[in-house]
């Protein structure tokens, strides 16, 4: 079992308040995180959670949190004093957690813990959201839903099989019915809906609007 520390790395242009939230996850992690101060997010990809001020951003959109969507990193945003606006634009945005920047150190360490295992509630609500869309545009079922969430994460059959507890031969055959609804032919092209629908990296995708089969 892999007991390494977390890394995480706590953004803001503000350095009281950058300096602040590494100490409260200093305070609270007992040696269970690295933490790492940055004034940017950018170059940032390759940590495992980043705890994002969004009080210096101007907006819940800006460069940095598209560079983090971009490159799938699970993100704790803090939202500024009476700014809902911004908070609500990043959590459209596709942040693991929201925050106020009042957090105990309880707390911020609890939604960074949540965001790294993914298991946080706006993950775990966004998911949700999705399946319940595409089971009413596309008519799928929820064993169907699971088998394009498998196939996006590349599992092959006989893991899906063995994960799901089913046969190889049912696997196939809800793997071939999600497929003909759709409108996919390959594996291939299952995973790219999947992740154009929100069910592969739903922390990176936007809410659900009007889906369309792919054709």
């Amino acid at each position: 079992m892999n007991h390494d520390p977390l890394r995480v790395a706590v953004v803001s242009a503000n350095d009281v308040v950058r300096s602040g939230l590494s100490q409260l996850l200093d305070s609270e992690s007992n040696g269970s995180l690295v933490v790492h101060e940055a004034d940017r997010g950018i170059g940032l990809g390759e940590w495992d959670v980043v705890v994002y001020d969004l009080t210096c951003s101007g907006d819940g959109d800006s460069d940095d949190l598209a560079y983090l969507r971009a490159t799938r990193t699970p993100v704790v945003a803090v939202q500024p004093y009476a700014r809902s606006d911004i908070g609500e634009d990043a959590r459209l945005g596709g942040v693991a957690e929201l925050l106020e920047l009042d957090v105990s150190a309880g707390e911020l360490l609890a939604a960074v813990l949540r965001a790294a295992r993914g298991t946080s509630d706006m993950l775990e609500g966004r998911r949700d959201c999705f399946r319940g869309e595409l089971r009413r545009q596309f008519g799928l079922t929820d064993r169907e839903l699971d088998m394009l969430e498998a196939v996006a994460t590349g599992c092959g059959n006989e893991q899906i099989a063995r994960s799901l507890f089913l046969s190889i031969n049912s696997v196939k055959s809800y793997i071939r019915s999600a497929y003909a609804k759709i409108g996919v032919r390959s594996r291939s092209q299952a995973v790219l809906w999947a992740i154009e629908h929100g069910l592969a990296h739903p922390e990176r995708a936007r809410e659900p609007q009007e889906v369309a089969p792919l054709v």
